[in-house]
């Protein structure tokens, strides 16, 4: 699983930061006006942004299956929790909720800082903690 992540991690900064779509998606996210004015066809960038954002989802919805092995019904995972994951990791990796900042790989270390939190913290349950 590893793997994949990281091959998709890099398609997507090499898309982002090397390619004039990489550009057009920084500029709509940091001021479409502005983007507008400068010759973007927003509507077009728009759709193939959304477009390619469902599919990369699809493919973590498939890893994250492929994680469980089957063993947990929809009904048994707690997706309000992982989407709070997520959006914990992109703003604790520096991504801007508003669009225009941020790189893929800052969304990574902020999931891995996320992931390496109650390790950290092995008194996840703090009633159960002892006072000092």
């Amino acid at each position: 699983m590893i793997p994949i992540v990281l091959v998709v991690l890099g398609a997507w900064t090499l898309v982002l930061q090397r390619t004039r779509f990489g550009r057009y998606i920084y500029a709509i996210g940091g001021n479409p006006e502005a983007a507008r004015r400068a010759g973007v066809s927003l509507p077009k960038i728009r759709i193939w942004a959304f477009a390619l954002c469902s599919a990369t989802a699809a493919l973590g919805g498939i890893l994250l299956g492929s994680f469980f092995y089957g063993q947990y019904s929809t009904n048994t995972a707690d997706p309000g929790q992982l989407v709070l994951y997520t959006v914990a990791a992109s703003v604790i990796g520096g991504v801007s909720l508003f669009g225009g900042r941020g790189k893929a790989i800052h969304g990574v270390l902020g999931g891995l800082l996320i992931a390496a939190s109650p390790t950290a913290c092995p008194c996840s349950a703090w009633a159960h903690c002892p006072r000092r």
